[in-house]
């Protein structure tokens, strides 16, 4: 629907419109592991530089949203000969960071920054921001139901820690329960 509903030569990216992007979509869904690669760096070098939302980051992002729970999208490429070719990770993980890194790009502090160097009106002026921002919590929903990406071999988080996608601030951690310390003696015994 994404994909077929947008126009997307009207839209700008960064180097001028996105009429490739289409194609590059399509591929990451591709069963080939390097194919996926590519066109997860094809389609997101459109649509990323220097902290910019562009006309074409919405519906990238609608895209990719909608893909994450495709088994292409979270198979790795783990069955390779370690000594001749590194695994690479799920296309998965590099689909749920890019998300992650355009919504910090597009979180609150982000638009007070705005506000403080373009004025009050920064978020009505940069409507690409604010329709990536509309579209949070259809990405969040995406997010929730895509598959977690399995690390072979290594574990990449410790105990109690999280992976966080989206940019959602994270609770401190708990204080850990440790034993009261006991006054100093007085050397009277009770």
């Amino acid at each position: 629907m994404v994909l077929d509903g947008t126009d997307w030569a009207s839209l700008a990216t960064v180097r001028g419109t996105g009429e490739s992007l289409p194609a590059a979509l399509e591929r990451l869904l591709a069963p080939d592991p390097a194919v996926r690669e590519a066109a997860a760096s094809d389609a997101l070098r459109e649509v990323t530089h220097q902290n910019t939302i562009y006309e074409a980051t919405v519906p990238v992002a609608l895209y990719v949203a909608s893909v994450l729970g495709h088994p292409a999208i979270s198979a790795g490429n783990f069955g390779h000969d370690a000594t001749t070719v590194p695994p690479s990770h799920p296309t998965l993980v590099k689909l749920l960071d890019w998300l992650g890194s355009t919504a910090y790009d597009a979180d609150d502090e982000c638009v007070a920054m705005g506000e403080r160097h373009c004025g009050a009106d920064f978020l009505q002026e940069y409507g690409e921001m604010r329709a990536f921002r509309d579209l949070r919590p259809a990405m969040f929903s995406a997010v929730r139901r895509s598959p977690r990406p399995r690390q072979r071999g290594r574990t990449q988080r410790g105990p109690g820690r999280r992976h966080n996608p989206l940019g959602a601030p994270r609770p401190p951690p708990a204080p850990r329960a440790t034993a009261r310390p006991r006054p100093p003696s007085t050397g009277h015994q009770h």
